[in-house]
């Protein structure tokens, strides 16, 4: 775990250290579009599967500006906060 103090350099030089000194396999987070942007693009050049955990409108990462190894999740603002209700039994 790694704080980036939401900003883009901090987190591009912790992503770095992440996957060059420490070798992880993968990554997991960046909660900010404006990090998940930043590190998408660290992954296209970087040997590491990149999974951020924000929910970026789709305009934020288009198919062709996606890492082939960035797994994200799209949304859009009305995703934002919301659930799916319970299911529960009353049998």
């Amino acid at each position: 775990m790694r704080d980036d103090e939401t900003k883009v350099d901090v987190s591009i030089r912790r992503f770095r250290e992440l996957v060059n000194d420490q070798k992880v396999s993968f990554v997991v987070g960046s909660t900010f579009a404006s990090i998940a942007a930043a590190l998408n693009e660290e992954t296209k050049k970087l040997p590491v599967v990149y999974f951020p955990v924000n929910v970026a409108p789709i305009t934020s990462f288009p198919k062709s500006e996606m890492a082939e190894t960035a797994f994200c999740m799209h949304g859009n603002d009305y995703s934002i906060g919301t659930r799916e209700r319970p299911i529960s039994s009353t049998s």
